[in-house]
C-alpha cells in the first residue's frame, strides 16, 4: 500500500492485473479469478480481493465492487467501469499491466536522479558537520576516543528539534494527504502551473488514447469511445474538452478532425489519428500514442530537475570546499610542533 494515499503501490497494480489478465484469457470467471488471486496474498489485499469477490457474487459489477474498495486507484477503477461493458475487460487489464509497469520506470528513473542531490545535501548538512564538530572538539582537549559517543549523543540532541520538526511536518502532509485535502490544494499546480501541468496532461491524454485504443478495437462507436475515455483523463477540463470532441464525431467529423479542434492534442498526434483512419489500423495508433505521451512524461520533470541540480550542486560545492579547507587547518593544528 502506499504510504501517503493508502492506495495499492504501482507494483502491486502492475502484478495484479498481470495475473488478472492471464487468467482472464483463459476463460476463468471474474469471481473465481479474484478468489484465485486472493489465496496468493495476504494481509489487506488479500482481504480486499476476497471481498471484492464476494460482491459481484451478490450481484454487483466488478467496476462497482472495485469503486467501494478505496484502496484500488480511480485511474484501475474508472478503467474497468469503462471496458466492462464494451467486453474488452482482457484487453483492458493487459494494458493496465503495461501502464503500471511504466510507471514503476518512471518513478525508478527519477529517484535515481534524485540519489545524488541527496547524498550532496546529506554530506554537507550531517556528515561535514559532525565531523567538524568532532575535530573542533578534539582540539579543544580531552580525549577524543572516550568521548566519541557522548559527541554522537550530544551531536543528535542538538539537532533534535529540527528532526521533530520534519518529522511532524510530513505525518500532517500525510494526513492531508490521505483525507484528500493536499491532492484539491495542488490541483491547480498540475493544471496551470509548469512544468506540473506538462506532465499532467500527457499523462491524461496518454490515459484517454489507451482507453480509446481498446475501445475501438471491442467495435464500440467513436463518438461513444470518446465520451467514456475522456472519464478516464481524470482531469475536468480535459474531460470537457474532449467531450465535445465527441459531439462533432456523432455529427459527421472524422476523429482526426475533431479531436485536431482541441487544445488538448498537437497536430502531431491528429496527423497520426488521421492516417489510423486512412489506414484501417486507428487501434494500434491511438495505442502508439499513448505511449509516446508516455514516454515523453519524464522530459519536463528531467528539466527541473537537472536545473534544481546544478544549482544544489554548486551551492553544495562551494560549502563542501568551505568545511574541507576549515577540517585541513584543524588536522594542522593537531600536528606537532
Amino acid at each position: 500500500m502506499g504510504f501517503l494515499t493508502g492506495k495499492l503501490s504501482a507494483k502491486q497494480m502492475a502484478f495484479l492485473c498481470r495475473k488478472l489478465a492471464t487468467t482472464s484469457r483463459s476463460g476463468i470467471p471474474v469471481v473465481r479469478n479474484l478468489e484465485l488471486q486472493a489465496g496468493t496474498r495476504k494481509g489487506r489485499l488479500h482481504r480486499t480481493l476476497a471481498e471484492t469477490a464476494d460482491d459481484i457474487r451478490q450481484g454487483a459489477s466488478l467496476a462497482e465492487a472495485l469503486r467501494r474498495r478505496k484502496c484500488f486507484p480511480d485511474f484501475f477503477s474508472e478503467m474497468i467501469a469503462c471496458m466492462e461493458p464494451a467486453g474488452a475487460l482482457d484487453a483492458a487489464l493487459a494494458d493496465l499491466a503495461d501502464y503500471y509497469e511504466h510507471q514503476m520506470r518512471v518513478r525508478r528513473t527519477i529517484i535515481q536522479m534524485l540519489a545524488y542531490p541527496a547524498m550532496l545535501v546529506f554530506t554537507a548538512t550531517v556528515v561535514i558537520p559532525f565531523f567538524k564538530g568532532y575535530m573542533t572538539a578534539k582540539v579543544q582537549g580531552g580525549s577524543a576516543e572516550a568521548d566519541f559517543f557522548l559527541f554522537c549523543w550530544h551531536f543528535t540532541r542538538a539537532r533534535l528539534p529540527t528532526l521533530t520538526a520534519i518529522a511532524l511536518l510530513a505525518a500532517a502532509y500525510g494526513a492531508l494527504f490521505r483525507l484528500g485535502i493536499m491532492q484539491k490544494v495542488t490541483a491547480p499546480l498540475g493544471a496551470y502551473l509548469w512544468p506540473f501541468s506538462c506532465v499532467a496532461r500527457s499523462a491524461a491524454m496518454a490515459r484517454f488514447y489507451r482507453a480509446m485504443s481498446i475501445l475501438h478495437r471491442s467495435g464500440l462507436k467513436a463518438s461513444v469511445g470518446i465520451r467514456q475515455a475522456a472519464k478516464l483523463t481524470l482531469n475536468r477540463l480535459i474531460e470537457k474538452d474532449l467531450v465535445r470532441a465527441g459531439a462533432q464525431v456523432q455529427e459527421g467529423l472524422s476523429l482526426a478532425d475533431a479531436l485536431g479542434a482541441s487544445r488538448f492534442v498537437t497536430p502531431s498526434d491528429s496527423a497520426m489519428i488521421e492516417v489510423g483512419e486512412e489506414s484501417g489500423k486507428l487501434d494500434a495508433a491511438l495505442h502508439k500514442l499513448s505511449e509516446y505521451r508516455l514516454a515523453a512524461i519524464p522530459s519536463p520533470v528531467n528539466i527541473i530537475l537537472i536545473g534544481l541540480g546544478a544549482l544544489l550542486v554548486a551551492a553544495i560545492a562551494y560549502l563542501f570546499l568551505m568545511k574541507i579547507a576549515t577540517m585541513v587547518r584543524m588536522i594542522f593544528q593537531l600536528l606537532p610542533g
